[in-house]
């Protein structure tokens, strides 16, 4: 069985493509000799109920394979039949747990797979390749993670190992790179070891493709697993008991099927500095565009915003800007991040900010690009926050918002770590001064089996609130509502004529007798107002605060 080899007009090298007897069709896929390193992530981070609990979430297991039927040969001297079909390339069926395997070059090793070099002709050698047998992938937003066991065949020698998913109903027999999905590599050496490698796949008649570079290697137990996501009911967070000067036992609603709860307990206090609160949003519009296509900045004509870094030339080499329509926000620049180390600065602003927001459009990023939203504290930059672009859709293009709440940030940091792709930046824009609503944690996301949990360590005089979310085996509900110790349970207020409760998403608030309602932030934003004969009203909150519920002519101060 022969392989050409094409050219790709992608960050692909080399394809090689082979049309088979049947109806399956194989393709090997080679990067241009550099070896990337591969982000592999942990089962955990497949999902966000993962990443937060501590728990291993339900995982479905799509594909296993551990080659107990490949008997013949040994990892000394594997057997010199090729199982793949010289025509079809399919394994026999009764070689594997499941059927439609199929590959070039792969020897029964005596409990496990040799995938040695295969003759090319005209004097061409190459490693061999793999197939799975198709699966459906489609679940959890088509991620999957593949783990698997793997040595280097040759003592002392270390190479990669591609994966490259694919949608056997995508393929094209005209187009060599139809149906790849995702692709990864993992480095491995000659000693038998563990890996896992994440990749996206999506699709519902999936399957796998994989290969050394240009060794031997030896391949066992192959396991393909999705993460099953379970929506989990949200506890309601009750009145606290037991309230001392430093201590009270927090509670909450059970919920059907979890496993355990999270507990999150923090003071609140609301500061008002001397400064009055300001917006400053840069836009990059005084840069000039030059060179082919536009993608370089004029350093000579450009006039740069006062007190900005911008470090968009020293590390990239393909564009510093975006410059056509579709590609910026506001006229008529973009900033683009086209290398890591790429980044933004802000000036130092006269008060702490507060808020952050910039536009971001995916200029082809993918799993593993990275913005990272870092702020300066007077001292040391620290890491408030991070877009991983495996989160967001190829075409994304919008806000990301960002509410600073660590005390003294002074100035905010966007920087670029690149796996591949691009990104453009524009409409940058940080607040500061005026009003401050600052937390401190005392409990943050404490796993909890219980309906209830002791709070000790309190100081004395200060107000505590509490929320809670419930978790089934790494799936996690919303946060329940807020309930505040010291002064009544605020998840349920009886003020005058009103009754306030909060829920997980906003304030419901119910009226004996029809009176003019209003909800404002602490700085005095009319977040809700109506002058309507309504007894019930549904306020939407997008996020967690201290809210002040005007009733009438009565004002009445919520935390949620």
């Amino acid at each position: 069985m022969k392989k050409s080899l094409l050219v790709s007009t992608l960050a692909v090298a080399f394809c090689a493509i082979v049309v088979l007897a049947g109806t399956h069709k194989v393709k090997k896929i080679m990067v241009d000799n550099i070896q990337k390193s591969t982000t592999v992530k942990s089962l955990k981070s497949l999902s966000k109920a993962g990443e937060a609990a501590d728990e291993t979430p339900n995982l479905q297991v799509l594909l296993e394979e551990d080659f107990s039927k490949f008997t013949a040969g040994s990892e000394a001297t594997p057997d010199a039949t090729d199982v793949a079909d010289a025509t079809t390339g399919y394994i026999a069926d009764e070689l594997t747990n499941t059927p439609g395997w199929s590959g070039d070059g792969v020897f029964q090793a005596g409990g496990c797979a040799y995938i040695g070099i295969v003759d090319e002709g005209t004097d061409n050698e190459d490693t061999g390749f793999l197939n799975t047998s198709t699966f459906d992938g489609s679940g959890n937003g088509g991620y999957i993670v593949v783990t698997f066991r793997a040595r280097v065949a040759e003592e002392g020698a270390t190479d990669a190992v591609e994966f490259v998913s694919i949608d056997e109903d995508d393929i094209n027999e005209s187009d060599p790179m139809s149906g790849v999905v995702d692709y990864k590599q993992v480095a491995i050496t000659d000693q038998w070891a563990e890996y896992e490698v994440e990749l996206k796949s999506g699709a519902a008649n999936a399957s796998i493709q994989l290969y050394a570079y240009q060794s031997p290697i030896y391949i066992d137990d192959i396991k393909v697993v999705q993460t099953v996501k379970i929506d989990v009911p949200t506890p309601e967070a009750l009145a606290a008991t037991n309230v001392t000067p430093t201590s009270f036992t927090a509670n909450w609603s059970a919920v059907e099927g979890a496993t355990s709860y999270m507990l999150t307990v923090f003071s609140f206090k609301t500061i008002k500095s001397d400064v009055e609160e300001a917006t400053v949003t840069e836009g990059f519009d005084g840069i000039v565009a030059t060179g082919k296509k536009d993608k370089f900045i004029d350093t000579e004509n450009s006039k740069l915003p006062e007190g900005w870094t911008i470090s968009v030339s020293d590390n990239g080499t393909s564009r510093e800007i975006y410059a056509s329509s579709g590609n910026y926000h506001s006229e008529k620049i973009a900033l683009a991040f086209d290398a890591t180390g790429d980044f933004i600065e802000t000036p130092e602003a006269p008060a702490p900010i507060k808020k952050f927001s910039f536009w971001v459009k995916n200029q082809g990023a993918g799993a593993g690009s990275i913005i990272t939203v870092s702020g300066f504290n007077g001292t040391e930059w620290i890491d408030l926050g991070k877009l991983n672009f495996a989160d967001v859709d190829s075409n994304f293009a919008d806000f990301v918002d960002l509410d600073i709440d660590d005390e003294g940030i002074v100035k905010l940091r966007l920087s670029y770590t690149k796996e591949v792709g691009n990104c453009a930046i524009d409409d940058v824009s940080y607040t500061y001064g005026g009003v401050y609503n600052i937390a401190t944690l005392l409990l943050e996301d404490k796993t909890v089996e219980g309906t209830s949990f002791d709070v000790t360590g309190l100081t004395e005089g200060e107000k505590y609130y509490y929320y809670v979310c419930a978790v089934n085996n790494g799936n996690v509900s919303g946060d329940s509502n807020i309930v505040a110790v010291g002064e009544g349970s605020v998840d349920n207020i009886a003020a005058g004529n009103a009754n306030i409760a909060t829920t997980a998403n906003g304030i419901e608030i119910s009226l004996a007798e029809a009176a003019p309602v209003a909800v404002y932030s602490v700085d005095g934003k009319c977040l809700y107002n109506a002058a309507s004969g309504a007894l019930s009203h549904t306020v939407a909150l997008d996020n967690h605060g201290i809210y002040l519920v005007k009733v009438g002519n009565k004002t009445t101060k919520v935390a949620r």
